[in-house]
């Protein structure tokens, strides 16, 4: 009982600290990649309760605009995410509540999990009566951390939180299973840690390093090394894993998965070795970050020299020999100190996957989140021992030491609350990022697009586009097309049609594979009248991609605009053969249909099309259209009066403006639907202030 009582004193002051420390991420916006994978992934929208739509956030995969659903992606996240949309929409309170408690139950996890290490057969009585204040002291500096604001406050990044909890979870499981005596809890101990495994590689590949932690924790904590026969037997274990390990390498590049992966290398800004290199000093820099975590050295991006040799810069050979000295410290304290072992092996085997050989981008701090889970554990017990020690003493240092921790953490928290403040809207992290990393071309384009382009100041966003153009890109040939991309939109939206396909096409020469420009160019040729050009684009997408309904459904949209309706009806049937939810299919079919006379099959589409997007006005429009066609004036008296209960005057008006000719939403006409509606011609085609088109939202930026 008096146990139980100190644990849940323990976890009420573990809720109250970092809950206070995240304080001020509670309202923090959506940022970056929070939009592709949450706010406009269509299968995370789960609206109703059923389990066909959460099954769909399993397969919520995005990649270069297209969202297949044919491929399993971190699902667990996924799904918490479709939660988090079912119960709030995009609000961001609630994904910032699970996102926190997610940290404060990997917190408790680590808490548990250290307690349960000192209790370890090397371990068990070397630390009599320090346990709690040991393991207490180790989660508490690791969870308000200021390091750790990346994986909790940037909403996606539960990816990284919600997968290193599973894998502490597993680790204390294991504990668990080893330590105690009753063989039926064992057993089940084993599953939840099994169980643990799967959901953390469910949540991100990069826990595949699970089980290699739990051979470490089975020979530093449960295997007696200094008995020559138990050396042995760890010898020829390792010796097994390694050749094992060998082998599924040299399968991987038979099958050719790695030389896929070092493809990637090509629209890298640097090479394999110059990778290794300059990671060999990124890791170090993470490390002095850990240790010194004050807001001016943290960001979501660093401008970070590429080591081109080992003599440029001159810090790459002293950051190599720096984790080739900590390794070695590592392997010389395995008996003696296994905890220091523990710390270093743990760190550096959990920056193996990230922060190595796979061409994934430089530095990102929330690849700490899961390696540093023990360095403070030898830290932690060396500050308890020096308090023990002039206690005994009856020294007043040890009030002082006391003092000195609780400012620390205190210190922490400030920094955690001070830190967060940057991600609180995406001006005020794409500004912070600027500050900090004012030569790195990122954090202009996406204040640019996240913040200036959305609020509608395009002159700003354009003025940081052609600032972006002159700086550093960490992928020269994505971010250069993303930049032309995003400033070809602008030049749209102010009529500048000749200069925005010119944009385009610049995005084009630099990757000719850029779907999203593709798509974006093809909208407007369709816009220009051009339409033997857009139908050139449409196949280039259908060349990369054939058998995608949304390719598909926009060379529909093509031929439909066109007026070769005959030509489109079967492309659109393909579409939909493919994915029978595609709105855009659905709806245009039924314009198709109706546009050639056959009202009731036309109906069946647009009614399909409208049960998949109700909010979508123009879908609304085509009903009313076909309705109007047909002769079925009860109907139209019907949709006529949902439209209004469901949209007010101005949003109506402001949707009929964007249906002129060659217009790129739906091949609607404006005339029949404002006579229906009730509404001036004159108030429709009357101009808009500020921005000459309104349609652009149907381009795609990033």
């Amino acid at each position: 009982m008096h146990q139980q009582r100190r644990n849940l004193i323990i976890f009420l002051l573990f809720f109250l600290i970092v809950f206070c420390a995240n304080t001020t991420n509670y309202s923090a916006s959506w940022h970056f990649d929070d939009y592709p994978n949450i706010v406009d992934n269509p299968r995370i929208h789960v609206n109703d309760f059923k389990l066909k739509k959460f099954k769909e956030a399993l397969f919520a995969g995005f990649n270069e605009g297209q969202y297949s659903g044919r491929q399993l992606y971190r699902p667990i996240p996924m799904l918490t995410f479709a939660l988090n949309w079912y119960i709030g929409k995009d609000n961001v309170f609630g994904y910032h509540i699970v996102n926190n408690t997610i940290h404060l139950l990997t917190t408790i996890f680590l808490f548990l999990t250290v307690l349960n290490l000192l209790m370890s057969p090397n371990l068990k009585g070397k630390y009599q009566g320090n346990e709690y204040a040991i393991a207490f002291l180790t989660a508490i500096l690791w969870a308000v951390n200021p390091i750790q604001t990346q994986a909790v406050t940037y909403i996606v990044q539960r990816m990284a939180s919600l997968a290193a909890m599973f894998y502490i979870i597993g680790i204390y499981l294991y504990l668990k299973a080893r330590l105690f005596p009753s063989h039926n809890k064992r057993l089940l101990f084993v599953t939840g840690c099994l169980l643990s495994f799967a959901l953390a590689l469910g949540s991100k590949q990069n826990t595949v390093t699970f089980p290699i932690a739990l051979a470490v924790i089975e020979i530093l904590f449960f295997q007696d090394l200094s008995d020559k026969n138990t050396r042995r037997k760890v010898t020829i274990a390792l010796t097994i894993v390694g050749i094992t390990m060998a082998t599924i390498f040299l399968i991987l590049y038979i099958e050719g998965y790695i030389t896929n992966i070092l493809k990637v290398y090509e629209k890298r800004t640097f090479t394999l070795g110059q990778r290794l290199m300059t990671e060999s000093r990124i890791v170090i820099y993470y490390l002095s970050q850990i240790f010194y975590p004050i807001a001016s050295r943290l960001s979501f991006v660093h401008d970070i020299k590429i080591s081109t040799s080992l003599f440029k810069p001159w810090t790459t050979i002293p950051a190599i020999l720096t984790i080739i000295s900590l390794l070695s410290i590592g392997f010389s304290q395995v008996i003696k100190r296994p905890i220091v072992a523990l710390a270093i092996f743990f760190f550096f085997m959990n920056h193996i996957i990230e922060s190595t050989a796979i061409p994934l981008e430089l530095v990102f701090e929330h690849r700490n989140y899961l390696p540093t889970f023990f360095l403070f554990l030898p830290i932690s017990i060396g500050l308890i021992y020096l308090i023990e020690y002039f206690k005994k003493k009856n020294s007043l240092i040890h009030i002082l030491l006391v003092v000195f921790i609780t400012g620390i953490i205190f210190s922490f928290c400030v920094g955690t609350i001070v830190r967060n403040k940057a991600w609180a809207t995406e001006k005020t992290l794409w500004e912070d990022c600027i500050a900090k990393a004012p030569d790195m071309a990122r954090p202009y384009h996406n204040l640019a697009n996240f913040h200036y382009q959305k609020a509608g100041e395009m002159k700003k966003a354009m003025v940081l586009y052609e600032t972006a153009l002159t700086k550093k890109y960490v992928n020269s040939n994505r971010w250069h097309s993303l930049t032309f991309n995003n400033m070809a939109v602008i030049l749209y939206e102010y009529g500048d049609y000749k200069n925005s396909i010119k944009y385009f096409n610049k995005a084009l020469e630099i990757k000719p594979d850029y779907l999203n420009a593709l798509k974006n160019i093809t909208r407007l040729y369709v816009r220009t009248g051009e339409f033997s050009k857009a139908l050139d684009s449409t196949d280039r997408l259908l060349a990369k991609r054939k058998k995608s309904s949304d390719f598909l459904q926009l060379k529909g949209f093509v031929l439909l605009t066109a007026g070769r309706i005959d030509e489109a009806i079967p492309i659109l049937k393909t579409a939909l053969d493919i994915d029978q939810k595609n709105i855009k299919a659905n709806l245009y079919m039924g314009v198709a249909l109706s546009l050639k006379g056959d009202y009731k099959k036309a109906d069946t589409f647009l009614e399909q099309a409208y049960s998949l997007s109700p909010e979508d006005i123009f879908v609304r429009f085509a009903r009313i259209e076909n309705s109007v066609r047909s002769g079925n004036k009860d109907n139209v008296e019907i949709l006529l009066k949902n439209l209004s209960e469901s949209f007010d005057k101005d949003t109506i008006i402001s949707s009929l403006r964007r249906l002129d000719e060659n217009n790129i939403i739906a091949p609607l006409s404006q005339t029949i639907l404002a006579s229906a509606i009730n509404i001036n011609l004159t108030d429709i085609t009357s101009s808009v202030s500020g921005v000459k088109n309104l349609d652009s939202a149907c381009f795609e930026k990033r």
